[in-house]
């Protein structure tokens, strides 16, 4: 069988592939009746009878991408979008020299991204998939790639900064992920791009300027932006007048964001955003500038027109706010930050009473505040919360101090901490993700910031990467945030270089970790050979009745203070007054003989600084990747995004066109409640913190 055809059928997988091919022409499999690959349906050859295109959209071809089409080094072009492929991209087909489009959109693709190597690649299009990972620096050629279409994955990281260097790129579609950190300054270099998706992800920082280039750029070209959805995301800062700039600016989303201050009037024009609000009634009354963003103190469905007041005790400081207006209750911002950390396993402690409503709030554990009742302190440390810090945490008026560091929180530090008048904040220990929000790093004397002019986010949480004692810059106490190794685990705060299960206590180090692993390892070796030896030694001895037996070592040691121990295993001392029977769910009824052993109890001996357990915990990243304080939901479903930058009105259910017209009848978003926690007149009596006996890890006596 010639050799294209047969790489080109490794794609016929299973009885699956067999009847695919049999409603295809030319994929068969049998050398008899095979044919020219030139001459198969969805297969394209050159002059020279080379394969150039393999184009087999829509065909319900489920299979894994075989890694042979990497041989087919003259392709150019391979379109098996909306098929079920699954399983990852190999190396070999991402490396062909002379591919100009990928498109494997809307499949079951897994795995990482590789980077394409081809210098002549324009279009790369693996949405709708289920790719994960961060995205390599070079996943396509900066001088040919044009549409980048990556929206719908569950991708995460950062923009590469090589990005920015791609400047011919008129599409970029990262929408619908979980891409963190800011949207790179040198945007500006992208001289040609028309479309720019984005939203839908947890990008923070500011909306740069530079977004807009200059009309006296190179070659005479302006700006060529015409739309740019950046909504739902963790934006911050205002809104820049700049954008107003951009002619040819069609659709401008920023609602679902964190940004501030107004709308500028030059943006406030009936042809933006039009396509959204094409199906209202003409006669209606609508404010331009609410067509960008609903205005702070207001909320709406979309985070657009029509905006509805928020009612006291509810407020809201941020344009396009999306949902309800923010609750000012004290009692209903602590359930909140309650139930968002309490997934799984629960808080520790037996003095955790969060979840009782006839508890007093300022009762709380960790919990203190002033003589107004006004919560100013929340001191959660070591309590085993789980799940992600909401930002309504930032609304409790007059608290001071935030500590939750050494817990298992993912997610980010939210930005609404802005609000709060908080002096100090801890988040060091955990598994948060991202950047230090930039409206934190600029906020005077939260962990002394701002002291002689120093504004640096490093006061609040050393940056992924680096680490210190208390997991943030002291410079008082000479704890810097130090650079870390290549195996640094990726979360904000690291009190060190090293990966950590708290459950179990277990610390696997960077390259210092490695060394002294070697060492100990070498050590062990040299104390078991020589161990082994005496084993054999003392094993005659007993099987012989001398005085190495195990009766004559029980005989000789009962005035030693030796106990006897049943379990053949060595323990810490016994509590006073406890027996040396089986404790917990271990069965001493095993068939298999269990070897005796012996130990001494010293006396007094205290407890060693951290309990010893078996197993661990496997990473709650996936488990809670939600939204700090929202859910994470893709909007992918406004207006159709048009055929320039590669969206198909199919793909499209214009939900939000619906909803835009509908919302105008819709009741007030926000709710009238008392702000004031009287209901509960008296307080009950302290609870008296219970000491349990600690369970120690037996460990097999040597």
């Amino acid at each position: 069988m010639p050799e294209d055809e047969e790489i080109l059928l490794s794609l016929v997988q299973g009885q699956e592939g067999e009847d695919w091919a049999s409603r295809r022409v030319g994929w068969v499999k049998d050398e008899a009746k095979v044919e020219k690959a030139c001459t198969w349906q969805g297969i394209e050859c050159d002059s020279k009878m080379d394969v150039v295109a393999i184009v087999i959209p829509t065909s319900d071809l489920s299979a894994t991408i075989p890694s042979m089409l990497g041989k087919l080094t003259s392709l150019k072009r391979i379109d098996m979008s909306k098929n079920i492929f699954y399983g990852t991209i190999p190396t070999e087909v991402a490396q062909l020299p002379n591919m100009e489009i990928f498109n494997l959109k809307q499949n079951k693709l897994t795995g990482t991204l590789p980077p394409f190597t081809s210098t002549k690649l324009k279009i790369l299009d693996i949405s709708l998939n289920i790719l994960t990972g961060k995205l390599p620096s070079n996943i396509a050629s900066p001088e040919s790639i044009e549409q980048l279409i990556l929206k719908e994955n569950k991708l995460d990281g950062t923009i590469p900064q090589s990005f920015t260097q791609m400047t011919n790129l008129g599409t970029i579609d990262m929408s619908a992920n979980s891409f963190s950190g800011t949207i790179p300054d040198d945007i500006q270099n992208l001289r040609l791009l028309q479309f720019l998706y984005l939203d839908n992800n947890f990008l923070m920082g500011y909306i740069p300027s530079t977004i807009v280039r200059p009309h006296t750029s190179t070659a005479g070209i302006g700006n060529l932006l015409e739309k740019i959805w950046l909504h739902d995301n963790l934006l911050s800062g205002t809104i820049p007048v700049v954008l107003a700039e951009l002619d040819k600016l069609v659709d401008l989303y920023l609602d679902g964001n964190k940004l501030t201050g107004t709308v500028p009037s030059d943006l406030c024009l009936e042809s933006l955003n039009k396509d959204f609000f094409q199906y209202l009634d003409e006669n209606e009354n609508r404010d331009l500038c609410h067509s960008i963003s609903c205005p702070a103190n207001t909320a709406a469905l979309e985070g657009v027109h029509p905006c509805l007041p928020c009612s006291s005790p509810h407020y809201n400081p941020y344009l396009g706010k999306t949902g309800r207006c923010n609750d000012l209750n004290q009692r209903k911002i602590l359930n909140l930050l309650y139930e968002s950390t309490n997934i799984g396993e629960g808080w520790n402690g037996d003095d955790i009473n969060w979840h009782d409503d006839e508890v007093f709030i300022c009762d709380f554990t960790g919990v203190t505040c002033d003589e107004n009742n006004e919560v100013i302190e929340i001191r959660l440390r070591d309590r085993g919360l789980r799940g992600v810090l909401p930002g309504e945490i930032g609304f409790l008026r007059y608290l001071q101090v935030l500590d939750v560091s050494d817990n298992e929180l993912v997610g980010f530090v939210p930005s609404d901490l802005r609000w709060a008048p908080l002096r100090h904040i801890d988040v060091s220990g955990n598994k948060m993700k991202g950047i230090v929000p930039l409206t934190l790093c600029s906020h005077q004397g939260i962990n002394g910031n701002g002291k002689n002019g120093n504004f640096n986010c490093e006061h609040i949480a050393c940056p992924i990467g680096t680490f210190s004692k208390s997991g943030r810059l002291i410079p008082e106490e000479d704890d810097f945030c130090l650079p870390c190794g290549p195996l640094t685990p990726p979360y904000l705060g690291s009190t060190s270089c090293s990966y950590s299960i708290k459950k179990g206590r277990l610390r696997v180090t960077g390259i210092f970790g490695v060394t002294i692993a070697f060492v100990i390892l070498c050590i062990f070796s040299a104390f078991m050979v020589p161990y082994c030896v005496l084993r054999r030694k003392r094993k005659e001895e007993q099987i012989n009745g001398g005085e190495g037996s195990i009766a004559a070592q029980f005989s000789s040691n009962q005035s030693q203070n030796f106990i006897y121990n049943s379990r053949g295993v060595a323990s810490l001392p016994y509590a006073n007054g406890e027996s040396n029977g089986t404790t917990g769910n271990k069965s001493t009824n095993s068939k298999k003989p269990v070897r005796k052993s012996y130990h001494k109890i010293p006396g007094n001996m205290p407890p060693p600084m951290e309990p010893l357990s078996m197993g661990g915990t496997s990473s709650t990243d996936d488990a809670f990747s939600i939204r700090s304080g929202s859910s994470k939901g893709s909007r992918s479903s406004r207006a159709s995004r048009g055929s320039a930058a590669s969206r198909e009105s199919n793909e499209s259910t214009d939900s939000r066109r619906s909803g835009a017209a509908s919302a105008s009848s819709s009741k007030d978003l926000s709710y009238d409640v008392s702000s004031r926690d009287t209901s509960v007149v008296s307080k009950p009596e302290p609870k008296v913190l219970r000491t349990n006996k600690e369970d120690w890890l037996d460990v097999p006596k040597i």
